[in-house]
């Protein structure tokens, strides 16, 4: 499955593209790990074992030579973008998350910091939907329960006082869906279903704290970079205040693209360890993907776009609340809370205009994701 070496309060792990753990090695980041993931491209798994010994990388003795890992372990890290035959190899180097804070300690217990950036900021994201729209399925079928692992705890920050903030990117002009939104925001944190974050966290209800808009600022296709910026340019402006219980969401426009959008994502969230600033991005599918962002073709509020959004944004909010660092709730498949019940429903109602709904926020009808309910290890809505 992985391997993991242990350098005194430093974790390497490297993961195998068929190990299960989705390949982004976002679960075991956290301050003192880096990640490796190899996608394979031949029959057989890579194991990073035999490269580290033949390279003399890593030595089996931890207690007398911890300066040696310091100095070793940065030539690890630049030797994959580096290594021609790991590359042309039928092994691919795929994802090199960046790690830009390890701290290394000698014997004598003496700290010493280094700086590194090694690739792609890391996230964890909802998965498009690729099963068939609930129009065309039974809806009973949808909320079947799958046997999966239990979620644990792995001894690290949750949220505990979440403040929702949104910054409405590109052209939301008359767009009804700012309205619903913000309501399904300021209402989802007295639901039943919310309700089931406080398990985890043993903390309060999500707030909706304020909004504002961006016209454009990094244009009309973003990275995760760039959608930090928009988050710091909304803070530094003061149009948002910096809360470190925040969770600052950019939701775009229908005409704006991500990096992962429609392809393999519909949102994600992340953080900025420096800050601890915590953000997540939401995009549209009404134009470019409907079919890939929603589970069913019919809003029941009449906004396509939003209506989709919203399980979306539930799903990121409860994950950037109960693992705002990748590092604390999650189950030995590396799947957060909500990633274990994406685009499962439980029990369905139908509104007048014929849309599945399965919640009431606010007055206004939704259909939101499951969550694992902690209490009975399943996917529940409350």
């Amino acid at each position: 499955m992985f391997k993991t070496w242990i350098f005194d309060n430093l974790r390497l792990i490297s993961i195998v593209e068929d190990s299960g753990l989705r390949g982004n090695c976002s679960y075991f980041y956290h301050l003192g790990t880096l990640c490796l993931f190899l996608r394979k491209n031949g029959t057989r798994s890579m194991d990073l074992e035999s490269l580290f010994q033949s390279r003399q990388t890593i030595s089996r003795d931890i207690t007398n030579q911890a300066q040696l890992y310091k100095e070793q372990l940065m030539e690890l890290i630049k030797e994959p973008v580096q290594n021609q035959s790991l590359t042309n190899s039928r092994y691919q180097l795929s994802t090199f998350l960046s790690v830009r804070y390890l701290t290394y300690a000698d014997l004598t217990g003496k700290t010493v910091a280094n700086t590194v950036n090694v690739g792609q900021q890391v996230r964890d994201s909802i998965q498009t939907y690729v099963e068939p729209s609930i129009a065309n399925v039974n809806p009973d079928a949808l909320s079947a329960a799958t046997t999966q692992p239990n979620i644990t705890y792995h001894e690290n920050p949750v949220m505990k006082c979440p403040v929702a903030y949104v910054v409405w990117y590109g052209n939301w002009t008359g767009n009804s869906g700012v309205v619903l939104i913000e309501n399904f925001l300021k209402g989802i944190g007295s639901t039943s279903w919310w309700g089931m974050a406080t398990e985890y966290t043993n903390g309060s209800n999500i707030i909706f704290g304020q909004a504002t808009y961006d016209n454009y600022s990094q244009g009309t296709s973003l990275n995760q970079s760039m959608v930090f910026a928009i988050v710091t340019k909304a803070i530094s402006s003061q149009a948002l205040p910096f809360n470190e219980n925040g969770i600052y969401f950019v939701l775009t426009s229908s005409d704006v693209n991500e990096t992962e959008f429609c392809t393999s994502a519909c949102g994600w969230h992340s953080y900025d360890w420096p800050t601890k600033l915590i953000y997540s991005w939401i995009g549209n599918s009404e134009l470019q993907c409907p079919q890939r962002c929603s589970a069913q073709q019919t809003s029941p509020n009449g906004n396509f776009g939003a209506d989709a959004m919203a399980s979306v944004i539930a799903h990121e909010a409860m994950e950037a609340t109960t693992d705002p660092f990748l590092n604390a709730w999650f189950d030995l498949n590396g799947e957060e809370n909500a990633d274990k019940c994406a685009w499962t429903f439980g029990n369905l109602m139908t509104s007048s205009n014929g849309a599945y709904y399965n919640m009431i926020v606010g007055g206004v009808q939704f259909l939101i994701q499951q969550n694992w309910n902690l209490s009975i290890q399943n996917c529940s809505l409350f």
